[in-house]
């Protein structure tokens, strides 16, 4: 699968995630000189562990809970011919996904 810009990859993104039930965000996004991303990868919100900060590492500092799994899904872009071209997609979830009804209420 191709797409021509990072808009267009992250609408795809976007819509494959709220079909399926999961928040998503993007890992990261190397650009070139010009601005124009050569390669990126967007993954699930529940992507990677928090690092632990020692400045909170005392009591009585509210922390917020950690919502993140370590979730393995992600899709893998890289610029190939002037087009984001899929290298790498990972789909299974190792966390409980949403329901239709609750879908409007995921981080987009």
């Amino acid at each position: 699968m191709e797409f021509d810009s990072m808009e267009e990859a992250n609408k795809f993104w976007l819509a494959y995630s709220l079909c399926v039930g999961f928040g998503v965000r993007v890992r990261f996004a190397n650009k070139k000189e010009d601005g124009s991303v050569s390669s990126c990868r967007l993954v699930c919100c529940k992507e990677g562990l928090k690092r632990k900060e020692k400045r909170y590492a005392y009591e009585g500092k509210y922390t917020r809970v950690d919502v993140r799994t370590n979730c393995p899904v992600r899709i893998t872009l890289s610029r190939k011919n002037g087009k984001l071209v899929i290298l790498d997609f990972e789909e299974e979830h190792n966390h409980d996904l949403q329901n239709s009804e609750t879908t409007h209420m995921l981080l987009v």
